[in-house]
């Protein structure tokens, strides 16, 4: 399987293109339970060296919905390289940003649901989730920043396919994203996701 065996997985990283490529490999394969077409490009960002960013290509993801139609994901993951503190002399990505949108629409005018962690950008610093539609408290639901937790792009991906809101396009896609959200559990080093 693509998400390996813990020993396979546990193979340090010597450099940073070692890890880029084990971080993508995972996003790859998480990515493709719903959207089989999806590849992960990096770039650096050009304001602040040494960050970089993953998104995907297609920049929207588009999913079959269960009830027919389509809903779209959008997600990027901003990081570093560094040490790795379980293993000296290795290196290992770092999240600085992610955030996770579900649309509507394939123009991304339409945004649903956004798990966002965005420390350097000012606002909240923890994790956070914006729901839009309704009203709270005399302002729109999409102004108030939930406190989430780190959510990784399984966790999102697993609470579109257990309530059955998108089709996998991958029958093992549970067993492919739970295998790699417990791969993030135990080498990340902040945070543990939702909880399971």
């Amino acid at each position: 399987s693509v998400s390996g065996s813990r020993a396979a997985d546990d193979e340090p990283a010597r450099n940073d293109n070692e890890a880029k490529k084990r971080f993508l490999k995972y996003l790859r394969a998480s990515l493709q339970t719903v959207y089989r077409h999806a590849h992960w490009l990096v770039v650096p960002v050009p304001t602040n060296q040494g960050l970089h960013v993953a998104q995907t290509e297609p920049n929207l993801i588009p999913m079959r919905c269960t009830s027919g139609g389509k809903l779209y994901l959008w997600t990027t993951v901003q990081f570093t390289f560094v040490d790795d503190p379980r293993r000296p002399g290795c290196r290992k990505v770092g999240t600085r940003h992610y955030s996770h949108s579900i649309y509507l629409d394939s123009d991304a005018h339409r945004e649903v649901l956004s798990w966002q962690w965005h420390p350097i950008e000012g606002g909240p610093t923890y994790p956070h989730l914006h729901v839009h539609g309704g009203d709270l408290g005399g302002r729109s639901m999409h102004k108030y920043h939930l406190p989430t937790g780190r959510v990784f792009l399984e966790d999102v991906l697993l609470f579109l396919l257990n309530d059955e809101l998108v089709k996998p396009v991958d029958p093992n896609a549970r067993s492919i994203l739970e295998a790699n959200r417990d791969r993030l559990h135990r080498y990340g080093t902040w945070g543990t996701g939702m909880a399971s």
